[in-house]
């Protein structure tokens, strides 16, 4: 039946992208896709500029189990994409971010369980290899298409025919699966996906569904363990706080443990507990979002200049300064470009506003508070 087993892998896409300002060259993105063994129908999907990662997989995961009339509507695709609900079995390769631990408390909270493939036993996972396949040959219609081998590229300059963004490609995307693919007949189903879903539909089937649905992606995100105290918890160097804080911290509860989305440490969620989720801010309101690449790459120029323990304000200094630089620079580098593209996308991702981005032609009266451009 639908969602006894399903399948989630990776894959580069071959296709150059640009960004959304100076519509240059950023490089290639990853797509991350869910696929359901019993129908063909693709579950869910994320194409992003990050590597393959945690967040990426929990992601995936949380549009598969949803419903995704909103998600067709912001991007203005009229097709049926009826999958939702929670999966049996999640068929997986020996990847590190399917085994994090993330990954296995929150299939092991939603009554899901992992199978990963035995090394050198690669036809475990055709069904979604073939399919990634199919969808890589279909991209080779695009412009700034990549090719396998030299013979087929030719003088083909892909970076200098390169026209989509990100969001370009995913709606495309979403368009060839849910307007195309799905209603397609399967050879080895012998009809198409979406026939195949309604008539699993049409047997009085009814998928398994989260109670809180609003809380999937936050139960499948990277998480640390803290201790609560009076006056709030730290966590990447960054101090929260919650007006519960005291009570917590009185009723001596040990570790407890808190998550984080990756693309914006502006706030966290404390697992109480009674096992509610509860959202902490940063102490300081002015802090603007930051992500957590953003945050690593601060470390490191801090520890380079000498700094071996850095403080949250001489973390946020080091971020100022390397967005500037990043921005300064993103009209010659495709590096800066696919950085500063990151950053925007995870804003985006996360419906939240760009608080305090810089503007697109940097000032050029502005010094950055620490660093130069070489250290960066």
């Amino acid at each position: 039946m639908p969602l006894s087993v399903v399948q989630i892998d990776h894959t580069l896409v071959d296709v150059q992208l640009v960004d959304d300002v100076r519509r240059k060259p950023i490089g290639r993105p990853w797509l991350t896709l869910v696929l359901d063994v019993a129908t063909r129908m693709v579950l869910g999907f994320v194409v992003s500029l990050d590597p393959p990662s945690r967040l990426s997989v929990a992601l995936a995961i949380a549009q598969a189990v949803g419903d995704k009339a909103e998600w067709l509507a912001v991007r203005n695709l009229a097709h049926i994409w009826p999958c939702t609900g929670l999966f049996d079995t999640i068929k997986l390769d020996n990847a590190a971010e399917f085994r994090a631990v993330a990954l296995k408390r929150g299939c092991e909270q939603y009554g899901m369980a992992l199978d990963f493939r035995p090394p050198g036993a690669p036809w475990w996972g055709g069904h979604i290899e073939r399919l990634m396949g199919t969808l890589m040959a279909e991209c080779h219609l695009l412009p700034g298409t990549t090719f396998s081998n030299p013979v087929e590229k030719g003088g083909y300059d892909s970076e200098a025919r390169a026209v989509m963004t990100r969001a370009e490609l995913e709606t495309w995307l979403a368009g060839r699966i849910t307007g195309i693919y799905h209603n397609r007949v399967h050879t080895a189903l012998g009809r198409a996906p979406l026939s195949a879903w309604r008539a699993a539909e049409a047997t009085g089937w009814v998928p398994r569904t989260p109670k809180d649905p609003d809380r999937l992606l936050l139960d499948f995100l990277p998480f640390a363990y803290r201790t609560p105290r009076r006056d709030g918890l730290q966590l990447f160097n960054i101090a929260y706080w919650h007006p519960e804080m005291a009570v917590w911290a009185a009723s001596k509860p040990g570790k407890l443990p808190v998550r984080y989305d990756p693309r914006d440490l502006s706030c966290i969620w404390l697992q109480t507990p009674e096992g509610r989720l509860e959202r902490l801010t940063t102490k300081h309101a002015d802090r603007p979002p930051i992500t957590l690449w953003e945050h690593r790459a601060a470390l490191a120029a801090l520890r380079e200049a000498g700094q071996g323990t850095a403080n949250e304000a001489a973390v946020f200094d080091a971020i100022e300064a390397g967005r500037y630089l990043v921005s300064a620079a993103a009209g010659k580098s495709r590096a800066a470009r696919r950085a500063e593209q990151r950053r925007t996308d995870a804003h985006e991702g996360l419906n939240a506003p760009e608080t305090g981005a810089e503007a697109e032609v940097p000032d050029p009266d502005y010094v950055p508070k620490i660093y130069d451009s070489e250290l960066w």
